[in-house]
Protein backbone atom coordinates (compact mmCIF):
# COMPACT_ATOMS: atom_id res chain seq x y z
CA UNK A 1 0.00 0.00 0.00
CA UNK A 2 2.82 2.25 0.74
CA UNK A 3 5.48 3.30 -1.56
CA UNK A 4 8.86 5.12 -1.83
CA UNK A 5 10.17 7.10 -3.96
CA UNK A 6 13.95 8.73 -4.46
CA UNK A 7 14.91 12.36 -5.84
CA UNK A 8 17.02 12.69 -8.16
CA UNK A 9 16.71 16.54 -8.91
CA UNK A 10 15.47 19.02 -6.30
CA UNK A 11 13.88 22.24 -7.90
CA UNK A 12 14.15 25.94 -6.05
CA UNK A 13 12.22 27.92 -8.68
CA UNK A 14 8.74 27.54 -10.45
CA UNK A 15 10.85 28.48 -13.94
CA UNK A 16 12.91 25.89 -13.40
CA UNK A 17 13.21 22.19 -13.72
CA UNK A 18 11.01 19.70 -11.62
CA UNK A 19 12.15 17.12 -8.79
CA UNK A 20 11.72 14.18 -10.58
CA UNK A 21 10.93 10.75 -8.64
CA UNK A 22 12.37 7.38 -9.80
CA UNK A 23 9.71 4.14 -9.66
CA UNK A 24 11.82 2.29 -7.10
CA UNK A 25 9.96 1.21 -4.11
CA UNK A 26 13.19 0.69 -2.00
CA UNK A 27 15.77 3.37 -2.67
CA UNK A 28 17.91 4.47 -0.33
CA UNK A 29 17.53 4.84 3.01
CA UNK A 30 19.01 8.45 2.97
CA UNK A 31 16.49 9.56 0.18
CA UNK A 32 13.52 7.72 1.47
CA UNK A 33 10.34 9.61 1.36
CA UNK A 34 7.31 7.38 2.76
CA UNK A 35 3.74 8.05 1.31
CA UNK A 36 0.97 7.20 3.96
CA UNK A 37 -2.46 7.47 2.03
CA UNK A 38 -4.07 8.14 5.26
CA UNK A 39 -1.77 11.20 5.74
CA UNK A 40 -1.35 12.60 1.87
CA UNK A 41 -1.00 16.15 2.80
CA UNK A 42 1.79 15.66 5.46
CA UNK A 43 3.22 13.79 2.88
CA UNK A 44 3.07 16.27 -0.38
CA UNK A 45 3.85 19.32 2.28
CA UNK A 46 7.20 17.88 3.07
CA UNK A 47 8.22 17.32 -0.45
CA UNK A 48 7.46 20.92 -1.16
CA UNK A 49 9.36 21.99 2.10
CA UNK A 50 12.43 19.92 0.99
CA UNK A 51 12.01 20.63 -2.87
CA UNK A 52 10.03 23.67 -3.49
CA UNK A 53 7.02 25.20 -4.56
CA UNK A 54 6.85 22.99 -7.77
CA UNK A 55 7.37 18.76 -7.28
CA UNK A 56 7.42 16.14 -9.91
CA UNK A 57 6.19 13.12 -8.51
CA UNK A 58 5.95 9.62 -10.31
CA UNK A 59 4.54 6.83 -8.21
CA UNK A 60 4.72 2.83 -9.69
CA UNK A 61 2.00 2.27 -11.97
CA UNK A 62 0.33 5.72 -12.27
CA UNK A 63 0.97 8.99 -14.41
CA UNK A 64 3.37 11.38 -13.73
CA UNK A 65 2.23 13.89 -11.20
CA UNK A 66 3.56 18.00 -10.99
CA UNK A 67 2.38 19.42 -7.61
CA UNK A 68 2.15 23.36 -6.86
CA UNK A 69 1.94 24.93 -3.80
CA UNK A 70 1.32 28.68 -4.65
CA UNK A 71 -2.22 29.87 -5.17
CA UNK A 72 -1.02 32.10 -7.90
CA UNK A 73 0.55 29.13 -9.93
CA UNK A 74 -2.44 26.96 -9.38
CA UNK A 75 -4.49 30.14 -11.02
CA UNK A 76 -2.54 30.50 -13.88
CA UNK A 77 -2.95 26.83 -14.63
CA UNK A 78 -7.03 26.83 -14.33
CA UNK A 79 -7.22 29.89 -15.90
CA UNK A 80 -5.28 27.96 -19.33
CA UNK A 81 -7.30 25.43 -18.84
CA UNK A 82 -10.44 26.29 -18.30
CA UNK A 83 -11.72 25.75 -21.79
CA UNK A 84 -11.01 22.72 -22.47
CA UNK A 85 -9.03 20.58 -18.86
CA UNK A 86 -7.80 17.79 -19.20
CA UNK A 87 -7.82 15.62 -16.11
CA UNK A 88 -6.74 12.02 -15.15
CA UNK A 89 -8.71 11.29 -11.99
CA UNK A 90 -10.84 8.75 -10.45
CA UNK A 91 -10.39 5.97 -13.11
CA UNK A 92 -11.70 3.64 -11.55
CA UNK A 93 -15.09 5.04 -11.78
CA UNK A 94 -14.55 6.07 -15.21
CA UNK A 95 -13.82 2.47 -15.58
CA UNK A 96 -17.50 1.08 -13.89
CA UNK A 97 -19.45 3.58 -15.87
CA UNK A 98 -17.68 2.34 -19.26
CA UNK A 99 -18.51 -1.27 -18.53
CA UNK A 100 -22.03 -0.80 -17.46
CA UNK A 101 -24.27 -0.57 -20.25
CA UNK A 102 -26.51 1.70 -18.60
CA UNK A 103 -23.68 4.80 -18.88
CA UNK A 104 -23.83 4.61 -23.00
CA UNK A 105 -20.04 5.26 -22.39
CA UNK A 106 -20.60 8.21 -20.92
CA UNK A 107 -18.89 9.07 -17.77
CA UNK A 108 -20.18 12.27 -16.16
CA UNK A 109 -18.69 15.55 -16.05
CA UNK A 110 -16.11 14.49 -12.83
CA UNK A 111 -14.37 12.39 -15.31
CA UNK A 112 -14.82 13.12 -18.89
CA UNK A 113 -12.76 15.78 -21.04
CA UNK A 114 -13.33 17.36 -24.00
CA UNK A 115 -15.73 17.69 -26.08
CA UNK A 116 -18.28 14.97 -23.37
CA UNK A 117 -17.10 17.28 -20.90
CA UNK A 118 -18.45 20.34 -22.30
CA UNK A 119 -21.61 19.03 -23.41
CA UNK A 120 -22.61 18.38 -19.80
CA UNK A 121 -21.36 21.28 -18.50
CA UNK A 122 -21.94 24.12 -20.69
CA UNK A 123 -25.76 22.62 -19.53
CA UNK A 124 -25.63 21.96 -15.89
CA UNK A 125 -23.26 25.24 -15.31
CA UNK A 126 -26.15 27.45 -15.35
CA UNK A 127 -28.63 25.71 -12.45
CA UNK A 128 -25.69 24.96 -10.58
CA UNK A 129 -23.98 28.38 -10.02
CA UNK A 130 -27.18 30.25 -9.96
CA UNK A 131 -27.52 31.96 -6.73
CA UNK A 132 -31.52 32.66 -6.75
CA UNK A 133 -31.07 28.57 -6.36
CA UNK A 134 -30.17 28.74 -2.79
CA UNK A 135 -33.29 30.28 -1.96
CA UNK A 136 -35.49 27.09 -2.22
CA UNK A 137 -33.49 25.16 0.23
CA UNK A 138 -32.13 27.70 2.66
CA UNK A 139 -35.37 26.91 4.77
CA UNK A 140 -34.55 23.03 5.15
CA UNK A 141 -31.11 23.77 4.61
CA UNK A 142 -30.90 26.22 8.54
CA UNK A 143 -32.63 22.73 9.59
CA UNK A 144 -30.09 20.65 9.05
CA UNK A 145 -27.79 22.95 10.31
CA UNK A 146 -29.68 23.08 13.74
CA UNK A 147 -30.05 19.71 13.87
CA UNK A 148 -26.62 18.91 13.49
CA UNK A 149 -25.54 21.60 15.85
CA UNK A 150 -28.19 19.66 18.24
CA UNK A 151 -26.15 16.16 17.72
CA UNK A 152 -22.94 17.56 18.76
CA UNK A 153 -24.34 19.31 21.76
CA UNK A 154 -25.56 16.07 22.86
CA UNK A 155 -21.88 14.44 22.00
CA UNK A 156 -20.31 16.90 24.18
CA UNK A 157 -18.92 15.92 27.51
CA UNK A 158 -18.92 17.64 31.44
CA UNK A 159 -15.82 19.00 29.74
CA UNK A 160 -18.01 20.48 26.60
CA UNK A 161 -15.63 18.15 24.40
CA UNK A 162 -16.98 15.46 22.11
CA UNK A 163 -15.34 11.83 22.38
CA UNK A 164 -16.32 11.09 18.67
CA UNK A 165 -14.88 11.30 15.57
CA UNK A 166 -15.90 15.24 14.42
CA UNK A 167 -14.64 14.73 10.96
CA UNK A 168 -16.98 11.77 11.20
CA UNK A 169 -19.71 13.85 12.24
CA UNK A 170 -19.34 16.96 9.87
CA UNK A 171 -19.45 14.42 7.03
CA UNK A 172 -22.95 13.23 7.86
CA UNK A 173 -24.23 16.67 8.20
CA UNK A 174 -22.53 17.52 4.68
CA UNK A 175 -24.07 14.41 3.26
CA UNK A 176 -27.12 15.07 4.72
CA UNK A 177 -27.05 18.96 3.32
CA UNK A 178 -26.22 17.38 -0.05
CA UNK A 179 -29.06 14.99 -0.38
CA UNK A 180 -31.45 17.82 0.43
CA UNK A 181 -30.42 19.53 -2.70
CA UNK A 182 -29.76 15.54 -4.93
CA UNK A 183 -32.63 13.51 -3.70
CA UNK A 184 -35.13 16.53 -2.55
CA UNK A 185 -35.55 14.69 0.43
CA UNK A 186 -33.78 14.27 4.05
CA UNK A 187 -32.13 11.09 4.68
CA UNK A 188 -31.36 11.51 8.55
CA UNK A 189 -27.64 10.71 8.74
CA UNK A 190 -28.00 11.95 12.30
CA UNK A 191 -30.43 9.34 13.45
CA UNK A 192 -28.87 6.84 15.70
CA UNK A 193 -31.74 4.65 15.53
CA UNK A 194 -32.01 4.46 11.20
CA UNK A 195 -34.03 0.97 10.77
CA UNK A 196 -31.26 -1.55 9.27
CA UNK A 197 -32.13 -1.96 5.17
CA UNK A 198 -34.42 1.21 5.17
CA UNK A 199 -33.90 3.03 2.21
CA UNK A 200 -31.84 6.07 4.10
CA UNK A 201 -29.53 3.68 5.42
CA UNK A 202 -28.82 2.34 1.85
CA UNK A 203 -28.16 5.67 0.69
CA UNK A 204 -25.91 6.89 3.16
CA UNK A 205 -23.87 3.69 3.31
CA UNK A 206 -23.87 3.72 -0.22
CA UNK A 207 -22.35 7.32 -0.68
CA UNK A 208 -19.73 6.40 2.38
CA UNK A 209 -18.56 3.26 0.46
CA UNK A 210 -18.53 5.12 -2.98
CA UNK A 211 -16.12 7.73 -1.10
CA UNK A 212 -13.69 5.14 0.28
CA UNK A 213 -13.81 2.85 -2.72
CA UNK A 214 -12.95 5.65 -4.95
CA UNK A 215 -10.08 6.76 -2.72
CA UNK A 216 -8.77 3.41 -2.20
CA UNK A 217 -8.82 3.09 -6.05
CA UNK A 218 -6.86 5.93 -6.80
CA UNK A 219 -4.15 5.25 -4.67
CA UNK A 220 -1.42 2.62 -4.33
CA UNK A 221 -1.05 -0.23 -7.07
CA UNK A 222 -4.18 -0.10 -9.22
CA UNK A 223 -4.61 -3.70 -9.39
CA UNK A 224 -8.23 -3.39 -10.33
CA UNK A 225 -6.94 -2.14 -13.80
CA UNK A 226 -6.39 -5.80 -14.05
CA UNK A 227 -9.39 -7.55 -12.31
CA UNK A 228 -11.92 -6.76 -10.30
CA UNK A 229 -10.69 -5.90 -6.78
CA UNK A 230 -12.71 -6.51 -3.89
CA UNK A 231 -12.69 -2.32 -3.67
CA UNK A 232 -13.63 -2.08 -7.08
CA UNK A 233 -16.60 -4.23 -6.56
CA UNK A 234 -17.63 -1.96 -3.68
CA UNK A 235 -17.23 0.98 -5.62
CA UNK A 236 -19.79 -0.62 -8.64
CA UNK A 237 -22.28 -2.00 -6.06
CA UNK A 238 -22.74 1.10 -4.29
CA UNK A 239 -22.93 3.45 -7.36
CA UNK A 240 -24.95 1.01 -8.54
CA UNK A 241 -27.42 1.86 -5.60
CA UNK A 242 -26.90 5.70 -6.04
CA UNK A 243 -28.14 5.22 -9.50
CA UNK A 244 -31.00 2.90 -8.92
CA UNK A 245 -32.11 5.61 -6.30
CA UNK A 246 -31.40 9.09 -8.17
CA UNK A 247 -33.57 7.58 -11.23
CA UNK A 248 -36.67 6.78 -8.87
CA UNK A 249 -36.06 10.56 -7.38
CA UNK A 250 -36.42 11.63 -11.79
CA UNK A 251 -39.27 10.00 -12.26
CA UNK A 252 -40.90 11.07 -9.02
CA UNK A 253 -39.77 14.73 -9.56
CA UNK A 254 -41.12 15.12 -13.30
CA UNK A 255 -44.34 13.88 -11.90
CA UNK A 256 -44.81 16.34 -8.77
CA UNK A 257 -43.52 19.06 -11.45
CA UNK A 258 -46.52 18.26 -13.44
CA UNK A 259 -49.12 18.83 -10.74
CA UNK A 260 -47.07 21.98 -9.27
CA UNK A 261 -47.13 23.76 -12.77
CA UNK A 262 -50.80 22.72 -13.13
CA UNK A 263 -51.69 23.61 -9.39
CA UNK A 264 -49.25 26.95 -8.80
CA UNK A 265 -48.96 29.67 -11.70
CA UNK A 266 -46.08 30.63 -9.62
CA UNK A 267 -44.21 27.57 -9.10
CA UNK A 268 -40.18 27.80 -9.96
CA UNK A 269 -38.76 25.09 -10.17
CA UNK A 270 -35.15 24.13 -7.70
CA UNK A 271 -32.20 22.98 -9.05
CA UNK A 272 -32.18 18.98 -10.16
CA UNK A 273 -35.77 19.89 -11.38
CA UNK A 274 -34.13 22.59 -14.03
CA UNK A 275 -31.18 20.60 -14.65
CA UNK A 276 -34.69 17.54 -16.07
CA UNK A 277 -36.25 20.69 -17.69
CA UNK A 278 -32.90 21.29 -19.69
CA UNK A 279 -33.53 20.38 -23.57
CA UNK A 280 -29.66 19.52 -23.86
CA UNK A 281 -29.53 16.79 -20.79
CA UNK A 282 -30.72 13.29 -21.08
CA UNK A 283 -32.49 11.93 -17.79
CA UNK A 284 -29.20 9.50 -17.58
CA UNK A 285 -26.84 12.87 -17.73
CA UNK A 286 -29.27 14.14 -14.92
CA UNK A 287 -28.95 10.98 -12.92
CA UNK A 288 -25.03 10.63 -13.21
CA UNK A 289 -24.42 14.39 -12.16
CA UNK A 290 -26.72 13.58 -9.11
CA UNK A 291 -25.16 10.22 -8.28
CA UNK A 292 -21.43 12.76 -8.58
CA UNK A 293 -23.14 15.56 -6.61
CA UNK A 294 -23.80 12.78 -3.32
CA UNK A 295 -20.05 11.92 -2.40
CA UNK A 296 -18.30 14.43 -4.64
CA UNK A 297 -20.53 17.44 -2.71
CA UNK A 298 -20.44 15.47 0.96
CA UNK A 299 -16.32 15.28 0.62
CA UNK A 300 -15.84 19.07 -0.60
CA UNK A 301 -18.15 20.38 2.30
CA UNK A 302 -16.91 18.65 4.85
CA UNK A 303 -13.36 18.73 4.28
CA UNK A 304 -13.16 22.66 3.66
CA UNK A 305 -15.70 22.84 6.72
CA UNK A 306 -13.50 21.16 9.24
CA UNK A 307 -10.64 23.50 7.77
CA UNK A 308 -12.54 26.77 8.10
CA UNK A 309 -13.75 25.74 11.41
CA UNK A 310 -10.08 24.66 12.77
CA UNK A 311 -8.47 27.74 11.48
CA UNK A 312 -11.79 29.96 13.01
CA UNK A 313 -10.66 27.75 16.60
CA UNK A 314 -7.22 28.72 16.00
CA UNK A 315 -7.63 32.25 15.66
CA UNK A 316 -9.84 34.02 18.61
CA UNK A 317 -9.86 37.37 16.89
CA UNK A 318 -10.94 36.40 13.62
CA UNK A 319 -13.71 34.07 14.83
CA UNK A 320 -14.85 37.42 17.08
CA UNK A 321 -14.61 39.72 13.88
CA UNK A 322 -16.85 36.69 12.05
CA UNK A 323 -19.35 36.83 15.04
CA UNK A 324 -19.39 40.53 14.66
CA UNK A 325 -20.26 40.66 11.04
CA UNK A 326 -22.42 38.08 11.12
CA UNK A 327 -24.13 39.62 14.02
CA UNK A 328 -24.31 42.97 11.70
CA UNK A 329 -26.18 41.43 8.87
CA UNK A 330 -28.18 38.94 9.91
CA UNK A 331 -29.95 40.35 13.14
CA UNK A 332 -30.99 37.31 15.84
CA UNK A 333 -29.75 34.66 13.50
CA UNK A 334 -33.79 33.22 12.88
CA UNK A 335 -34.12 31.69 9.72
CA UNK A 336 -36.85 34.06 8.51
CA UNK A 337 -34.33 37.30 9.06
CA UNK A 338 -31.34 35.21 6.82
CA UNK A 339 -33.98 34.45 4.59
CA UNK A 340 -34.87 38.26 4.13
CA UNK A 341 -31.54 38.93 3.85
CA UNK A 342 -30.58 36.27 0.89
CA UNK A 343 -33.54 37.28 -1.05
CA UNK A 344 -32.28 40.98 -1.15
CA UNK A 345 -28.42 39.82 -1.46
CA UNK A 346 -29.89 37.18 -4.59
CA UNK A 347 -32.88 38.72 -5.85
Amino acid sequence: EAGFITPQQPVSDFHTSVTVFTDSLWPPTDHKTRFDKENSYRYFMKLFQIYGPVVKVKFPGQSTMVLILKPEDAEKILQLTKDNPVRKSMEALKKARYINPYYEKKAGIVVENGEEWWRVRSKVQAPVLKPQNVLTYLKDMDQVTLDFLDRISRLRNSEGQITVNFQEELSKWALESICLVALNQRVQCFDPSLPSGSQPELIVKAAQTLMNAVKECETGLKLWKIFPTKTFTQLKDSMEILTKTCEAVVHKMEKEMQEKEANNSDYQPNMVEQLILEPGLSHKDVITFMVDLIPGGTETTSDNAAVLLYLIAKNPRVQAKLQEELDCVLGDGSVVGVFNECSLWLG
